[in-house]
C-alpha cells in the first residue's frame, strides 16, 4: 500500500515538472514559445499508386523455428533462380503445429497466394520449397499477366 502511494507521489511530481510544457504543445505552439507556421499534412501520394514500394522481387522471412528457417533459405534459392519477376514483395510466414511440422504461408502484396504443410524429412523442406516456388511463380505470372495493359 504504501509503495502504490509513492510511485502516484513520484509520477505526480514527474507531471507536474512536465506541465509547461504540455501547456504549450496543448495551444499548438512549440515549446520554445516559437510559433510553427506551417500545418502537418500527408505527403501528396506517389506516381502508380501505393500497389508498389519499390522493393520488387523481394522475399522476406517471417518465420520462427529452424524448419521454417530451412524452408525460407531454400524457397529464397530457388526463387533467384527463376524466371518470373515479381512485381511486390514476397512474404514466407510460418504458423508452427503442436505435432511434427509446420505450415508455411506465401504471401504476395499482402495477399495468402499459397499455403503448403512441411515436415522435417519425406519431402524434406527442400523439396517442399522447389514445388512452392513452380506454382508461386505460375501465380504471380498469372495475376500479373492479367494486369499488363494489353498492347495497341
Amino acid at each position: 500500500m504504501r509503495r502504490r502511494r509513492c510511485c502516484a507521489l513520484l509520477a505526480g511530481a514527474g507531471l507536474v515538472g512536465l506541465w509547461p510544457l504540455w501547456q504549450a504543445i496543448g495551444q499548438g505552439r512549440q515549446a520554445d514559445g516559437l510559433e510553427d507556421p506551417t500545418p502537418l499534412e500527408a505527403p501528396p501520394p506517389r506516381e502508380g499508386g501505393l500497389e508498389n514500394d519499390g522493393l520488387n522481387n523481394m522475399v522476406i522471412q517471417r518465420t520462427v523455428t529452424a524448419l521454417g528457417d530451412r524452408f525460407y533459405d531454400a524457397f529464397a534459392n530457388h526463387w533467384r533462380n527463376q524466371s518470373v519477376i515479381a512485381r511486390g514483395v514476397i512474404g514466407v510466414e510460418e504458423s508452427p503445429w503442436m505435432s511434427e511440422g509446420t505450415e508455411i504461408i506465401i504471401r504476395f502484396r499482402r495477399e495468402v497466394i499459397y499455403r503448403i504443410r512441411v515436415w522435417p524429412r519425406n519431402p524434406g523442406p527442400e523439396e517442399r520449397a522447389a514445388t512452392a516456388v513452380r506454382e508461386v511463380s505460375r501465380i504471380i505470372d498469372r495475376y500479373q499477366t492479367r494486369l499488363r495493359p494489353a498492347p495497341d
